[in-house]
């Protein structure tokens, strides 16, 4: 682990190298979910609420699934199909070594940072947005909210993994990685609370991986979740089915890398 936590480090020391780009994607991160809070606001209109949603809602819904990425986000497939067409995949047969792992490590970094950064925007929009939630949150809440956290950034981290080991088999990894973020931002209640989408959109998202990875630990977190165990229950049960299917196609990877010469 000595040699991810050094990946780790050195990233985070390029971070602060350019502070500038830093500054401008957080203020792009915030964008959107200033946009979303305005356009809802404008559909809520003298209404108090839409679907269970009054204003405060949408405020703490949308600055949470934010604030989500810093915690349980963090793309880095891009990273992983680089260092296989790059041929340092070599160094996970000669050692133990994950080019995944150094992949990841490297994505903390620039997560650490953002969210360091993110909190005192968050205290401002929530401030200047005039939002009031009274947050019920239990010891066992807490608790679950925590297990959902680890577990939303273990089937995020597999998906990125995944996308990224495609590179085995495909030219560029990036066209899949968008296809999944599309699929992640529709049926992962990034774009807008399940509940408020159409009832089908509703039904597939039950049965994709991509409601557990924010959704879930934000409704956590806003104390909408009937069955708490029940949903934990299921990220758990798709971090075990992610990441044996991550093994397979790993192996199958390096065989056909092996069996093309490198």
């Amino acid at each position: 682990m000595k040699k991810y936590f050094k990946v780790f480090l050195l990233s985070l020391s390029t971070q602060f190298q350019y502070r500038s780009n830093l500054v401008m994607w957080l203020i792009v991160a915030f964008l959107e979910p200033v946009v979303m809070v305005m356009v809802w606001s404008s559909i809520l209109g003298d209404r108090p609420e839409i679907g269970g949603y009054g204003r405060s809602d949408f405020v703490l819904y949308y600055l949470s699934t934010t604030v989500a990425w810093y915690f349980v986000g963090g793309v880095f497939s891009g990273r992983v199909g680089q260092a296989i067409k790059q041929g340092e995949i070599n160094k996970s047969l000669i050692k133990p070594y994950s080019v995944v792992m150094e992949a990841m490590a490297g994505e903390q970094a620039w997560k650490v940072v953002s969210l360091a950064l993110s909190l005192p925007v968050v205290a401002l929009l929530w401030h200047l947005f005039g939002a009031d939630y009274n947050l019920q949150m239990t010891w066992f809440l807490a608790l679950a909210l925590l297990v959902s956290i680890i577990f939303g950034a273990s089937i995020f981290a597999l998906i990125e993994a995944l996308i990224g080991i495609t590179a085995f088999w495909f030219v560029e990894v990036w066209p899949i990685g968008e296809v999944i973020g599309v699929l992640r931002n529709l049926f992962g209640g990034i774009l807008a609370p399940l509940t408020l989408l159409p009832l089908y959109i509703q039904r597939i998202a039950v049965y994709l991986p991509f409601k557990y990875i924010f959704y879930t630990p934000v409704n956590l977190f806003m104390g909408r979740v009937e069955n708490p165990l029940r949903e934990i229950g299921i990220q758990g049960l798709y971090v075990g089915v992610l990441y044996i299917f991550y093994k397979y196609l790993w192996k199958q990877g390096l065989r056909r890398y092996e069996g093309i010469g490198g």
